[in-house]
């Protein structure tokens, strides 16, 4: 989510650093959008059948990830558009996928497990955008962007260290 988040604060910015108005900018930032909305119905029809989260979600890592570089390094608006709707096709489904992981993984405990994922991820819901704009302000933007790349690697680990603890005993992660 935090991912979106500074996509969402500070796409147009960056775009307009690579020659598009602002105008220009504004509407391209609908291709991130376009491209959660359908990342969402393609996961949706993807996790219909038992599963298929884990691997998703890992798919849908490297999707934010390429989509991201593509945006940031590309350079050329056309092909920072391009990434920037690839980058929300990869988003779309972080967030369910991973609540859902983690409730599955705590069956017993769903709420409390709930509660902490929506602290953590609002915390970096808050703290990302605020940072990358700190940033910004002593790195300039394209360099400051360098914490997108950093939280991807942070969910990605998480994802990792989440699959290696132990399941109780008859549960599908999918």
């Amino acid at each position: 989510m935090a991912v979106e988040f500074c996509m969402v604060y500070f796409g147009a910015e960056l775009l307009t650093s690579a020659g598009l108005r602002t105008a220009q900018a504004a509407i391209a930032m609908s291709a991130f959008y376009l491209g959660s909305l359908g990342g969402r119905f393609g996961g949706a029809w993807l996790t219909r059948r038992a599963g298929r989260s884990v691997r998703l979600l890992c798919v849908s890592l490297a999707v934010t990830a390429a989509g991201f570089l593509l945006f940031w390094l590309a350079g050329l608006p056309v092909l920072m558009i391009a990434g920037l709707f690839f980058c929300g096709l990869g988003v779309a489904n972080l967030w369910p996928l991973s609540l859902a992981l983690t409730l599955a993984a705590a069956p017993r405990n769903a709420d409390t497990a709930s509660a902490r994922t929506q602290l953590v991820g609002g915390a970096f819901v808050i703290a990302a955008p605020y940072l990358l704009g700190s940033l910004s302000d002593h790195l300039g933007l394209h360099a400051a962007f360098t914490i997108e790349p950093v939280l991807i690697g942070i969910c990605t680990l998480l994802l990792l260290a989440g699959l290696r603890l132990p399941r109780p005993s008859g549960e599908d992660m999918g």
